[in-house]
């Protein structure tokens, strides 16, 4: 009992340290590839703005060589939906790379905390480590003192006992 006291609150403390770790780099990861999914969207966007750009300049072009006002009011609406179809392109890339921005500072955030507790956890596994290895040898020779013991008391009072010191 004096043992487990010297240890204090360090392994769960260690352990607690290490699932928050995980819990960062976790999001980290998952944030990082929803950035590169971002990415390759935002390039196939912008490709297919300057696509849209070229059938703009072709239908402005083709805008002077008409002969009726079908032809040209034909041409005035595939404009009008070029046009369209360029402005939605443009506010999804732009609201795409505010997105990015924002995950890209939350992973820095995040990689501060990692850091930070890296330090911690070290510091508390160097901690542990130091009380562990000054009552290991203690301990061992406690705990087979106390198997021996364990096998002559009744099942019933060990039980209470250990129900207690839990």
């Amino acid at each position: 009992y004096e043992i487990n006291e010297l240890k204090g609150d360090l392994p769960e403390k260690v352990l607690d340290q290490e699932n928050e770790l995980t819990t960062y780099k976790t999001e980290n990861e998952t944030k990082d590839a929803r950035v590169q999914e971002i990415e390759h969207i935002s390039r196939k966007r912008t490709a297919e703005v300057e696509d849209f750009n070229v059938k703009l300049t072709k239908y402005k072009d083709q805008l002077y060589l008409v002969t009726s006002n079908k032809e040209y009011d034909a041409l005035n609406s595939e404009i009008d939906n070029m046009k369209k179809a360029i402005s939605e392109s443009e506010t999804i890339i732009l609201s795409e790379e505010e997105e990015k921005n924002t995950l890209n500072e939350l992973i820095k955030s995040n990689s501060n905390k990692i850091e930070s507790v890296v330090l911690t956890l070290e510091e508390d596994k160097t901690e542990l480590e130091t009380a562990l290895s000054e009552t290991q040898t203690e301990e061992k020779k406690l705990l087979k003192s106390r198997s021996g013991l364990v096998k002559k008391i009744d099942t019933r009072y060990l039980n209470t006992y250990e129900r207690l010191m839990a």
